[in-house]
């Protein structure tokens, strides 16, 4: 399989990096804003990544590659952000990078987000962008539970390649794994994990609550603010002794794919962890439409 050469904006703590050499892709250069983000990049593969505001780099500053893969802001597109599309500021550094994108016209171009983008401005200017430049395009949902993965995440995929070129979309039968097959016993025993008597009580009600040992138990999708906000972030754990704590960072990380070896610097605080994990990406999804853009390449 030829090397291909790639950029990765965008990059949080570099889920699309973690699958590229798999598909012969080398990452020339990664684009971040969030220092923290930037930290765990670094931690794990050792590359500069570029501390950037995508909102204002111009084309003149992008190094020429094979292959663009972005994953821009979600907020714009769904509930929590309020849906204001392009109105959106968080919007700006997508609509600055199709216009730079015109300039460059890699062989490849794929990006990944919240499946409220589809019927977005932003999606008509993005389509706008790639059938000018002669791309051919593809539009894929794909979500963990397809795979038997025990955890909603619904993406959209947007494939997009100069020639007609993609494989058959296939969605691997893996065997069908359970909540409890994630869950690490030393968070058992981390009380930073558990709520209070306090928020238990107040929240119950409004918190999403679920039971590894129930084999149908899914945890839904993980955001930002799953430190913060009590509602509609993310999972608890109900424990055998009916306390409810968060998933701890290294069972997200297992949740979402990642080998045991990445890791988060030491120093790094839980929320920071959540935070970033809220914006990743899941790796078996992401393979799968990586997949369908390169196998016929």
């Amino acid at each position: 399989m030829k090397e291909i050469s790639a950029l990765e904006f965008f990059s949080g703590i570099g889920a699309f990096r973690l699958s590229a050499a798999e598909f012969a892709i080398e990452v020339k250069r990664a684009f971040d804003q969030s220092q923290d983000a930037n930290r765990v990049y670094r931690h794990n593969f050792a590359e500069l990544v570029c501390a950037r505001n995508l909102d204002t780099i111009s084309g003149d500053e992008i190094p020429s590659a094979d292959f663009w893969w972005m994953s821009p802001s979600c907020k714009p597109y769904s509930r929590r952000g309020k849906g204001a599309d392009l109105d959106d500021q968080r919007a700006s550094s997508f609509i600055n990078l199709l216009e730079a994108l015109s300039k460059h016209s890699p062989d490849y171009f794929a990006m990944e987000n919240v499946y409220g983008f589809l019927g977005s401005r932003a999606e008509a200017k993005l389509d706008e962008t790639l059938v000018k430049l002669n791309y051919s395009v593809r539009k894929v949902k794909l979500c963990p539970t397809q795979i038997g993965v025990p955890m909603q995440r619904p993406r959209l995929f947007v494939l997009a390649a100069k020639e007609e070129r993609f494989a058959d979309l296939k969605i691997p039968l893996l065997p069908k794994l359970s909540l409890q097959d994630f869950i690490d016993p030393e968070a058992e025993r981390n009380e930073e994990l558990y709520l209070n008597e306090e928020q238990q009580g107040k929240y119950f009600d409004s918190l999403n609550i679920v039971n590894p040992l129930d084999s149908e138990a899914k945890a839904i999708c993980f955001t930002s603010g799953y430190e913060q906000s009590m509602k509609a972030s993310g999972s608890y754990i109900q424990t055998k002794n009916q306390r409810l704590r968060r998933f701890s960072p290294e069972e997200m990380l297992k949740l979402f794919g990642f080998p045991s070896e990445f890791q988060f610097p030491a120093e790094m605080s839980l929320r920071k962890k959540w935070v970033l994990l809220g914006n990743t990406i899941e790796q078996r999804t992401l393979k799968i439409a990586l997949t369908t853009l390169l196998s016929n390449r």
